[in-house]
């Protein structure tokens, strides 16, 4: 045997011997995937670090923009950069390395701080192949907020993120996978920097569950159906958060949404209510309009006004009693009792479907008027 070899051997037999983490190098294990299912193994370990810290895992910061993709950031820094990040922290970022150590994988394993944040950077460099959605933007400095425009791509994330869960219930990774990257992308459009937090909370379970999609459809194909069932189990679970998370948060739409369809800053039964209730009968064209607008009014034409009714009615503004649908029985005559000064119970007799969500004179009254002028 050649000495050079014998040296090696000795060298690692030593490493071994310490307790020595090996980094690796991006790319170097292709295998290395397989230990995240092994509880205890240094890559699980890593997960749990990535996971956990801080109480709320690493992704809860990371994967919204402007702050650095970790899975991004191993490809080109190397280990040193990254423990020493770890230890100082940088610019907005807090130290890690105790909050790691705080980790109960970690505490179980006895590593130290070293260990620790190597676990954690062969972790990452191990799924940094992995191609990921963008991180999220919910703040961005352009455009101006749109309320109207936040509550649609809040919708459309919404849906996309349920019709993810459909699939992985039919089995369809594929579809998951398409899905909830469709909802992350919806998320990334929307400007509401007071929402950011709750944003950046729901996205990182959107994006964890597309990584388990990711994780399931791999080993599938692998045929490693044990690792991929692993995976598929925590689609759902995860996406599931995520949804539930998005659905409290809540767009103000009140300078977006009011009563006063024709813009003249003045609310009359005559005009607003007729035009309001008209639109929810479907009609539309000049017969929406006719006799119906005020005087001083901003939005005196047919496509002008039907533009607005429909535009806020996507969001479900004229759902006045909050049971996800707009009836010109139910939500109409509500509208219309309002604007004409009928209060009590009054206002909500015979008026409110099966189903609402504000089925009180007092929860009607309030939503009502938060959509005045």
């Amino acid at each position: 045997m050649a000495s050079n070899q014998i040296i090696f051997i000795v060298y690692l037999a030593l490493a071994i011997s310490l307790g020595a983490v090996q980094v690796l190098a991006a790319g170097e294990d292709p295998q290395c995937l397989a230990e995240i299912d092994k509880a205890g193994s240094e890559i699980w370990i890593g997960m749990k670090i990535y996971d956990r810290s801080f109480g709320r895992g690493c992704a809860t910061c990371h994967d919204v923009a402007p702050n650095p993709d970790l899975f991004e950031s191993v490809k080109t820094i190397t280990f040193d950069e990254f423990d020493t990040v770890m230890r100082q922290g940088r610019n907005a970022m807090p130290k890690a390395s105790r909050a790691i150590l705080e980790v109960s994988a970690v505490k179980t394993a006895g590593y130290d701080e070293t260990q620790a944040i190597q676990a954690v950077y062969n972790y990452l460099k191990c799924q940094s192949d992995e191609p990921a959605p963008e991180p999220i933007d919910p703040a961005p400095v352009e455009p101006v907020p749109d309320p109207i425009s936040n509550l649609e791509f809040l919708k459309e994330s919404i849906n996309h993120a349920e019709a993810g869960i459909a699939s992985a219930n039919k089995g369809d990774l594929e579809g998951a996978l398409t899905n909830l990257k469709a909802s992350l992308n919806s998320l990334r459009e929307i400007n509401s920097e007071a929402n950011a937090p709750e944003l950046q909370k729901a996205g990182g379970k959107l994006r964890v569950a597309w990584a388990h999609a990711k994780q399931a459809m791999k080993y599938s194909e692998q045929g490693d159906d044990e690792r991929s069932a692993r995976h598929f189990s925590q689609i759902v679970p995860s996406a599931q958060v995520g949804i539930d998370q998005l659905k409290n948060i809540n767009f103000t739409v009140v300078e977006a949404c009011t009563l006063d369809a024709d813009g003249n800053a003045n609310v009359d039964a005559l005009t607003d209510g007729l035009l309001l209730i008209r639109h929810m009968f479907g009609i539309r064209g000049e017969s929406l309009v006719k006799d119906a607008t005020g005087i001083g009014c901003a939005q005196c034409s047919a496509s002008d006004i039907e533009a607005y009714l429909d535009q806020c009615a996507a969001i479900d503004a004229w759902d006045i009693d909050g049971n996800g649908e707009i009836d010109a029985l139910t939500d109409g005559l509500l509208t219309i009792r309002y604007i004409f000064g009928i209060r009590q119970e009054a206002l909500i007799s015979n008026s409110v479907a099966n189903g609402c969500t504000r089925c009180t004179v007092a929860e009607v009254e309030v939503y009502l008027q938060e959509l005045l002028p």
